[in-house]
């Protein structure tokens, strides 16, 4: 739903971001005792919304960065959806996740021209 930019409008303009946070931090014991389906689902959302800097600033002032790291990651598919979230949503996490070894040279090879 997000990734469609009508969509995505109207959910700003219905303040998603802060609806899904509340809604986590309600709800956040009985998710935890279900399946980790709704945990991804819901880290993959905020993933989703947070490329957009309106809403990441939003999650960021909603508490989602705390809620994020106190998800369990029983999964890869939570850890790949809580990651993601957290990229785009902490600059200290960003700056903690190990590179690839810089010394090295790389060449990037676009498929998009023609």
């Amino acid at each position: 739903l997000a990734t469609n930019e009508t969509n995505f409008k109207e959910l700003r303009e219905n303040k998603i971001e802060s609806i899904l946070i509340k809604l986590l931090k309600r709800r956040k014991e009985d998710l935890f005792l279900l399946d980790s389906g709704a945990l991804e689902e819901a880290a993959y959302t905020i993933w989703t919304l947070s490329f957009r800097i309106e809403s990441r600033n939003d999650f960021i002032t909603d508490g989602a960065i705390e809620l994020l790291k106190s998800f369990p990651c029983d999964s890869d598919g939570v850890k790949k959806g809580i990651d993601g979230a957290l990229w785009n949503l902490d600059e200290n996490y960003r700056k903690n996740v190990p590179r690839l070894n810089s010394n090295r040279n790389h060449v990037m090879i676009s498929y998009s021209w023609g």
